[in-house]
């Protein structure tokens, strides 16, 4: 050997290393994606989206098709002062008729059999909603009742602080996709809060006969919210 060979011959055995070593990535990796290697050597596979959603509870209904994802809506508003929904309203306070000794409003015991929020002789436990006929609530789609569209304030036996509470509007969508075990309970509201009551209310019931929520029934596609 010589200072003229030895240089060459260990640059030419490098290569014949660097091109085994490409051969070999080849036949593990034909797609030709270079995996992610940390620095002690490990593959690292990159995440994925499924990586990152969160898993279904044994306990959660989900509907036949996957969750349904309402299209996102515009924010709802309290209703004027001069809506019609409001004609014949004359608010009163609670006072300690409608109101405990800590303040909070007194509202119908629905645990009960008799149902104090309905007048008696009304309820029809499973009531049938067409597709297409518009429902109204006034306050948060985490509730349980709803009304038909328009009915006035007054015969709904709310609170005076429900007056000032976003009015939302719903249409029923998909008449058959109630969650399982799930209906819907029509009824009058019994007179409550100083008011005279009177109008159709909507009771939704889960599959325990506890109430369900607005919010639910849109997730399941049975309602879709429209303002």
């Amino acid at each position: 050997l010589s200072a003229d060979n030895v240089l060459p011959r260990a640059i030419t055995q490098a290569e014949i290393r660097a091109q085994a070593a490409a051969d070999d990535l080849a036949i593990h990796h034909p797609s030709g994606h270079t995996p992610v290697t940390t620095t002690g050597g490990d593959h690292t596979p990159p995440l994925t989206t499924a990586d990152h959603s969160p898993p279904v509870l044994a306990h959660d209904h989900v509907p036949p098709s996957g969750p349904h994802v309402p299209a996102p809506a515009a924010e709802a508003h309290p209703l004027p002062p001069d809506s019609p929904l409001f004609d014949g309203y004359h608010p009163v306070e609670p006072g300690p008729q409608f109101t405990d000794s800590a303040g909070h409003l007194i509202y119908p015991d629905d645990t009960l059999p008799s149902k104090p929020y309905a007048i008696p002789g009304t309820v029809i436990p499973d009531a049938h909603l067409p597709a297409g006929t518009e429902r109204g609530r006034f306050g948060y789609p985490g509730g349980g009742y709803l009304a038909p569209q328009g009915t006035p304030f007054a015969q709904l036996s709310l609170p005076p602080g429900s007056a000032t509470k976003p009015y939302y509007t719903y249409v029923v969508n998909d008449a058959a996709a109630l969650p399982p075990g799930w209906h819907i309970e029509q009824s009058r509201a019994a007179q409550w809060f100083h008011q005279p009551g009177g109008g159709t209310q909507y009771r939704i019931l889960d599959e325990y006969g506890k109430n369900g929520s607005v919010e639910e029934l849109v997730r399941w596609g049975f309602l879709r919210r429209v303002n």
